[in-house]
C-alpha cells in the first residue's frame, strides 16, 4: 500500500524532469495496484459524504450496519422483543421497527404522523403494515429505494427525542422509543455501537 501510494504521488510532479527513467519501470509496474487499492477504499467507505446533517448520520449509519451495504446478511437475533428475527437491508431495520412506524402513520394523532418537518409517504408504510415478517422482508430488500425512505422516517422519529448523534446512533441500536433523558453520558462511553459510530463519522468528515 505505502509503495502504491508513492507512486501515485509522483504522478502529481509538476513535470516529467522530476522523475527518474527507474521511477517510469516502477509506475508501470504498481499503478494497476494503486488504482486497485483506491477503488477498494472508495467502495469501503462508500460515496463521498455530503448532504445535510440528517443524509450524513443516515450515511455512516450504513457504514456501521453494513459496510455501505455491502454485507447485509445480518444475524438472527437470539433473545428479547425482536428474537428470532433478522435485521433487514443496508440500514438493517428491523422487522418490529418497521411494523410500529406503519402503526404509527396510520394513526394521524401520533408524533410521527403529524408532527414532521417534511410530508411523509405513507403509502409505503401503510402498505408494508399489512405484510408478514417474511413478506416484509423480501419486499424491503428487494428496494433500495425503500430502504433508503424507511431510514430516514425512523431518523426522523428519532429525532423528536434526541438532537445529538451519538444519542441518536445509541437509539438506532438500542431501540427508537427510550425515554427522554435516559440515555447517559457513561452509557454513551462505553456503547461499542457509538464507539464505531463516532469513529466512522469522524473519518467520513476527512474525506
Amino acid at each position: 500500500m505505502y509503495k502504491s501510494v508513492l507512486l501515485l504521488t509522483l504522478l502529481s510532479c509538476s513535470t516529467t524532469n522530476d522523475i527518474m527513467p527507474s521511477d517510469y519501470q516502477s509506475l508501470s509496474k504498481f499503478l494497476p495496484k494503486a488504482i486497485k487499492e483506491r477503488e477498494d477504499f472508495e467502495n469501503e467507505m462508500g460515496q463521498p459524504f455530503g448532504g445535510n446533517q440528517e443524509d450524513q448520520f443516515l450515511h455512516t449509519i450504513q457504514g456501521v450496519e453494513s459496510s455501505f451495504g455491502s454485507d447485509t446478511e445480518h444475524p438472527v437475533i437470539s433473545g428479547g422483543i425482536h428474537k428470532g428475527d433478522s435485521a433487514i437491508g443496508k440500514y438493517a431495520l428491523m422487522p418490529n421497527t418497521i411494523q410500529e412506524l406503519a402503526r404509527k402513520v396510520s394513526n394521524p394523532s401520533t408524533q410521527l404522523g403529524g408532527t414532521l418537518p417534511y410530508k411523509l409517504n405513507t403509502d409505503d408504510l401503510k402498505a408494508l403494515g399489512g405484510l408478514s415478517k417474511e413478506q416484509l422482508k423480501q419486499t424491503i430488500e428487494a428496494d433500495p429505494a425503500l430502504q433508503d425512505r424507511l431510514a430516514r422516517y425512523l431518523a426522523q422519529d428519532i429525532g423528536l427525542r434526541s438532537s445529538n448523534e451519538q444519542e441518536k446512533a445509541y437509539r438506532w441500536n438500542m431501540g427508537q422509543n427510550i425515554p427522554k433523558g435516559s440515555i447517559t453520558p457513561d452509557k454513551l462511553d462505553r456503547s461499542e455501537y457509538v464507539q464505531k459510530f463516532s469513529k466512522l463519522r469522524a473519518r467520513l468528515s476527512r474525506r
